[in-house]
C-alpha cells in the first residue's frame, strides 16, 4: 500500500475527516432532530464517498474487498430533497413512505458491491469501468431530478408567501440551492471531461479530483451552516394564506384545552419537546397542533415553547422561596437547556436581559 499522497488527495482526505467531523456534530444536535437527521447524511455519505476516492487509489481490488460501498451517490439527491423540505415544513418528520426514494441506492449503490464481493469473476478492468461510468451519468440524473424538485418546492412556498421573502427558512434553503448547483454544474463538468477527453489526465489531475473538491467545499459548506442554524424547519406563512382547517369557535376550543394541558402536567419543560412528541402527548393530529398554535396563539412552535419557558422562569424567580437558586438553574428548571437559549429566548420575549428583569424586579421590594 503506497502512503504517498498527491495535493489533491491530501485536499479531499482533509475534506472527508471534516464531514465525518461535522456530520456527528449535525447528528448529536438537539434542535429540530427530524430535518439535522436528513443534514447529517448527506454530509456523512459524501465523505464516506470521498474516503472510497483515495482508498481506491491506493489499495488495488479495493471496491472488491468490502461487501457495503463506500459511495452512495444515489443517495445525494434524496436526501438533498427531504432536508429541503424538512426546512421549511414544520410539521414535517420522518415517515416510512419517505424510504422509497433511497429504493435506487438499494439497487444500483449496494446491490453491485455486494455482488462485487459474493462473485469475484474475472471481469475485464474496461467493460467494468464503463459500466461505473453508466452509472455516474444515471447518478447525476437523478440528482438533478432531486435538484429540480427541491427547487421547486422553494419556488412553491415562496409563491405561498406571496412575495415575501422574509422567511429565514426560505432564504436558507435558497443558499442550499446555489450550492447545490454548482454540485450539478460540477458533476456535469467530470462527465463531458471523461466523454470528450477519454478520461485522460489534464495537467497530472484525475478527471474526478478538482470536481470532489469543488463538491466537498459546496456539500461541507452547506453541513456546517445548517449546524449553526436552530430555527431552520419554521416556515412561516402568512394567517391570510394558510388553510383553515377549523372555524373560529372551534379554534378557540382547542386552544384553550391545549393550553390548559400545557399549564397542567408542564410539557414545556423537557428540553427535548418536539412539535411531533407535544402532538403525541396531547393526542392531536401533527397538521392540527401546528395550525392551533401558527394561527390561534400567531406565534411557531419554538417560540410557544419559550413563552411558556419564560413565564415559568419568572414565576420561580418572584418566589422568594427560591432565592436559594441561580437564575440559570431556575431556567434549567424551567426547560431550557443551555444559557445560550435561555438568555436569547428571554430577551427576544421580553426585551431584557434575565439580570435585567432580576434587578427591576427586586426594586419595588426594595422601595418597600
Amino acid at each position: 500500500m503506497n502512503l504517498s499522497y498527491n495535493i489533491f488527495q491530501l485536499l479531499i482526505l482533509v475534506g472527508a475527516v471534516n464531514g465525518f467531523i461535522w456530520s456527528a456534530l449535525i447528528f448529536l444536535k438537539k434542535q429540530k432532530k427530524d430535518t439535522n437527521t436528513w443534514l447529517g447524511f448527506f454530509v456523512f455519505v459524501f465523505a464516506l464517498g470521498s474516503i472510497k476516492i483515495i482508498l481506491q487509489e491506493k489499495i488495488p481490488g479495493f471496491n472488491r474487498l468490502i461487501p457495503v460501498p463506500l459511495l452512495y451517490q444515489f443517495a445525494f439527491g434524496p436526501l438533498l430533497y427531504l432536508y429541503v423540505k424538512n426546512s421549511l415544513i414544520t410539521a414535517q418528520g420522518f415517515s416510512r413512505h419517505q424510504l422509497w426514494h433511497f429504493l435506487p441506492s438499494l439497487l444500483f449503490d449496494v446491490l453491485p458491491a455486494l455482488l462485487l464481493f459474493s462473485f469475484p469473476l474475472s471481469v475485464q478492468r474496461d467493460p467494468f469501468e464503463k459500466l461505473s461510468f453508466l452509472l455516474d451519468i444515471l447518478a447525476f440524473i437523478f440528482f438533478s431530478r432531486y435538484w429540480y424538485l427541491s427547487l421547486t418546492l422553494i419556488r412553491h412556498y415562496q409563491k405561498q408567501l406571496n412575495g415575501v421573502n422574509g422567511s429565514e427558512a426560505v432564504r436558507w434553503t435558497n443558499k442550499i440551492i446555489v450550492a447545490s448547483s454548482l454540485v450539478v454544474l460540477s458533476w456535469l463538468v467530470y462527465i463531458l471531461w471523461v466523454i470528450i477527453l477519454k478520461g485522460r489526465l489534464l495537467f497530472g489531475m484525475m478527471p474526478y479530483y478538482p470536481i470532489y473538491l469543488i463538491l466537498c467545499f459546496c456539500i461541507y459548506g452547506i453541513g456546517i451552516a445548517g449546524y449553526y442554524r436552530p430555527e431552520i424547519g419554521l416556515l412561516e406563512l402568512p394567517p391570510a394564506v394558510k388553510r383553515k382547517l377549523m372555524p373560529t369557535d372551534e379554534l378557540e376550543q382547542k386552544k384553550a384545552a391545549m393550553m390548559n394541558e400545557m399549564m397542567r402536567l408542564n410539557y414545556y419543560r423537557d428540553e427535548n419537546i418536539t412539535l411531533q412528541s407535544l402532538a403525541g402527548l396531547l393526542c392531536v393530529p401533527v397538521n392540527e397542533l401546528s395550525y392551533i398554535i401558527n394561527t390561534g396563539l400567531q406565534m411557531n412552535f419554538n417560540d410557544f415553547i419559550n413563552q411558556l419557558r419564560v413565564d415559568d422562569f419568572k414565576a420561580r424567580l418572584a418566589d422568594p422561596a427560591n432565592s436559594k437558586y441561580t437564575m440559570l438553574g431556575l431556567a434549567y428548571d424551567a426547560g431550557f437547556s443551555s444559557k445560550a437559549s435561555f438568555y436569547r429566548a428571554f430577551r427576544k420575549i421580553t426585551g431584557q436581559t434575565p439580570s435585567e428583569y432580576s434587578k427591576a424586579l427586586q426594586r419595588p421590594q426594595k422601595e418597600n
